[in-house]
């Protein structure tokens, strides 16, 4: 049984072939299919190996790269120290909140509203 067809449904397919191409072609024919059969199932191999291929490329350049966002070799010789441009805590002077400016006030009514 191959898929869903039986071997019934075989012996008719093989009849039908027969009957419409005769015996002198059958074997053209049964090469010909077999040489289409052979191209299709060295193009899946094919696509099934690259597939394979670029997935274990992809693994190895996800095992390559390290988590952080450096690129690779950044990370050598460096001191122990940060470059100060990577100081991430210290707001620049000119984008601090004015201290000055009043605190906005609340209405105890608009909180009430919602």
């Amino acid at each position: 049984m191959i898929g869903n067809i039986g071997i019934q449904e075989l012996f008719l397919i093989f009849a039908i072939i027969l009957i419409v191409f005769g015996p002198r072609r059958l074997p053209e024919i049964a090469r010909q299919v077999g040489k289409f059969v052979g191209w299709v199932q060295s193009l899946a191999e094919d696509m099934q190996s690259t597939i394979r291929e670029e997935m274990m490329r992809v693994e190895q350049d996800q095992t390559e790269q390290p988590f952080s966002s450096e690129p690779s070799g950044q990370n050598e010789n460096m001191n122990d120290e940060e470059p100060e441009s990577e100081h991430h805590d210290v707001i620049p002077e000119d984008e601090q909140p004015d201290r000055d400016a009043p605190t906005p006030k609340i209405n105890k009514d608009d909180e009430n509203t919602t």
